[in-house]
C-alpha cells in the first residue's frame, strides 16, 4: 500500500473556489428557472418529501420560519454553491495527493488538481446553478458525499464506517444523483491505494464502500415508503420497467457521447476522452497482468453504471444533465488512475494538456450557456411585458378588471426562443413550457395578482384550435369580462 502523507485541503482550497467561482460566478446575478416563479409565490417544504429529500425538507422549514425566500436570496445560495464546489475540489485533491504524490511535486500537484476540477466544473453541474430556488441542496448533497468519501477511505474502521454511512444518508436526503460521485471516487482512490493490484485488501475496500451506498439507497427506498407524500417518484421495481429502462439508457448512450446532450461540439469529447483511455490501457498493461486489466475493466464499469443506476428504478425515465453529473467524475476517475501509473515527464505533459482541454472548453460553453439561460430569461420578461399591455389596453377600454387568466398553446408551441442555442431537457426553455411557471411568471414581472382559470372549450375551438403563430399577435387575446383567454405561440 502507497505510503500516505497527510496534505492539508488549505492547500487548495483558494484556487479550487477562484475557479469555481471564474465558471459559475456569472450565476450570482439575479436569473430564473421553470421552478422559480412558483417558488417565489409557493414556497413549499412539502414538496421535498415528495420527493424522498428529508434534509431539505427540514431546511426549507427552517427557512421559511424566517422567512427566507430561497429566490429573493439565490445570490447568498448560489455563493454557497461555488464555495461548496471549491471545498470539494480542494479535499479530494488533497487526498488524491497524499497517495501519490508525497513528495508535493508541482507537475503532478496540478495534473491531479485539473483532474479533479473536471468532476465539479462542467455543462451537467451547470445545471444545478439554473435552479436558484434549490441550489443549497446542491450544496447540501455535494458535500456530504465527498466527505464520505474521504472519511471511509482514511480507514475501515466502525468509526469511518458509521461516519460515511451518516453523511451519505444526508447526501441521499438531499438529492440523489450525487451518490455516484460517492462510489466512483471511493473505487478509484481503493485502487490508486493497492497498487491496481486487486488484493483481498481491495476487494474488503471495495466491498465496504459499495455497501455503504446500497444500504443508504435502500434505506431511502424504505422511507419512501413509510413516508409516501403522495404524487412523489417511487422506485419501480417490477422487472419488465427495469428492462425498459435499461434499454432506453443504453439508447441514450450516442446521445451522451456523440455531444454531451447537445451541450458540446460533436465528437471532441469522445475523441479526447479515447485518447486518454488508451494511455491508461497501455500503463496498466505494464502493472497488471491480463486479469488484473479485465478486473480494472469491472471497477470501471460499475464506475460508470453506478452514474445511471437509480434511473433503472424510476417511474418515468428522465435524464436531465443534473442527474447524471458523475458522468464527468468518471472522466475524473480515469485520469487520476493516469496520474497514479504516470512516471514519465512527457506522459504526464500529455495527459494534463487532455484534461486542460477538456476543462477550457466546459468554462467557455458554461459561459455560453449562461447567456442563453439570461437571454432566455429577457425574453420572458418582454413576453409578458408584452401581454401586460394588451391587459392595460383591454381595461381602460372596457372599464373591467382583469383577475382570471386562461392559457392554452398554439398547435406548434415554440419550447424555447429561436436565438437560443443550446437547449435539452428544462435547460433554456421558456417559463411558459411548463403549466405551474406561467401565471406566477406574469404575477412575478406585472405585480398583479392573476388567478389561474381553465381554458373554456367553446373559446379554444372558436379562436385557437389548429393556430400556429411564430410571433406576438393581437388574435392571441380574447377577452371576456374579467378573463383574459390567451394562447400561447
Amino acid at each position: 500500500m502507497n505510503h500516505e502523507k497527510p496534505v492539508k485541503t488549505g492547500q487548495f482550497l483558494t484556487k479550487s473556489v477562484l475557479i469555481v467561482f471564474f465558471s459559475y460566478g456569472i450565476f450570482l446575478r439575479m436569473h430564473y428557472s421553470v421552478d422559480s416563479y412558483m417558488t417565489f409565490y409557493e414556497t413549499n417544504a412539502n414538496i421535498h418529501l415528495k420527493q424522498s429529500r428529508y434534509l431539505n425538507y427540514c431546511v426549507e422549514t427552517l427557512l421559511l420560519h424566517f422567512d427566507i425566500n430561497p429566490v429573493v436570496y439565490q445570490a447568498l445560495f448560489t455563493t454557497i454553491l461555488i464555495g461548496s464546489l471549491g471545498w470539494c475540489i480542494a479535499r479530494l485533491t488533497s487526498y488524491a495527493q497524499s497517495m501519490m504524490n508525497p513528495d508535493n511535486r508541482p507537475g503532478l500537484r496540478c495534473l491531479i488538481w485539473v483532474v479533479v476540477s473536471v468532476s465539479f466544473i462542467n455543462v451537467f453541474i451547470l445545471e444545478w446553478f439554473l435552479y436558484p430556488e434549490i441550489t443549497l441542496y446542491y450544496s447540501c448533497a455535494i458535500v456530504c458525499a465527498v466527505e464520505a468519501v474521504i472519511v471511509l477511505s482514511k480507514g475501515l474502521r466502525l468509526i469511518n464506517y458509521l461516519l460515511a454511512f451518516f453523511f451519505i444518508m444526508l447526501s441521499l436526503f438531499s438529492y440523489q444523483a450525487a451518490l455516484s460521485v460517492f462510489v466512483i471516487y471511493f473505487l478509484t482512490f481503493s485502487l490508486i491505494k493497492n497498487k491496481f493490484q486487486l488484493n483481498r485488501q481491495f476487494f474488503k475496500e471495495t466491498g465496504t464502500g459499495l455497501s455503504v451506498g446500497l444500504l443508504g439507497s435502500i434505506l431511502l427506498i424504505i422511507c419512501q415508503k413509510l413516508l409516501d407524500a403522495g404524487g412523489g417518484r417511487d422506485a419501480n421495481l417490477e422487472l419488465g420497467h427495469i428492462v425498459l429502462n435499461a434499454w432506453n439508457l443504453l439508447c441514450f448512450q450516442n446521445k451522451l457521447w456523440m455531444n454531451q446532450l447537445g451541450f458540446w461540439p460533436p465528437f471532441v469529447l469522445i475523441v479526447v476522452s479515447s485518447i486518454i483511455s488508451i494511455f491508461l490501457i497501455f500503463r496498466i498493461r505494464k502493472v497488471c497482468a491480463w486479469w488484473g486489466v479485465w478486473g480494472i475493466g469491472g471497477i470501471l464499469f460499475i464506475n460508470y453504471g453506478i452514474i445511471f443506476a437509480p434511473h433503472l428504478f424510476t417511474q418515468k425515465l428522465w435524464l436531465a444533465q443534473r442527474t447524471i453529473v458523475g458522468f464527468w467524475s468518471f472522466l475524473s476517475s480515469i485520469g487520476l488512475l493516469l496520474c497514479a501509473i504516470s512516471e514519465k515527464r512527457q506522459e504526464k505533459i500529455i495527459h494534463v494538456s487532455g484534461f486542460l482541454v477538456i476543462l477550457a472548453i466546459n468554462v467557455i460553453l458554461i459561459w455560453q450557456i449562461g447567456g442563453n439561460h439570461f437571454r432566455s430569461n429577457k425574453g420572458d420578461y418582454q413576453y409578458i411585458c408584452e401581454i401586460q399591455t394588451m391587459i392595460e389596453n383591454y381595461e381602460r377600454s372596457s372599464g373591467n378588471k382583469i383577475s382570471y387568466i386562461s392559457i392554452c398553446r398554439d398547435s406548434a408551441f415554440q419550447y424555447s426562443y429561436p436565438d437560443i442555442d443550446y437547449v435539452y431537457g428544462d435547460t433554456n426553455t421558456r417559463c411558459f413550457s411548463v403549466d405551474w411557471g406561467t401565471i406566477s411568471a406574469i404575477n412575478y414581472y406585472t405585480a398583479r395578482n392573476y388567478q389561474k382559470k381553465p381554458m373554456d372549450s367553446q373559446i379554444y375551438n372558436q379562436y385557437f384550435a389548429d393556430k400556429d403563430w411564430n410571433a406576438f399577435s393581437e388574435e392571441q387575446f380574447v377577452f371576456l369580462g374579467n378573463t383574459l383567454f390567451l394562447c400561447i405561440y
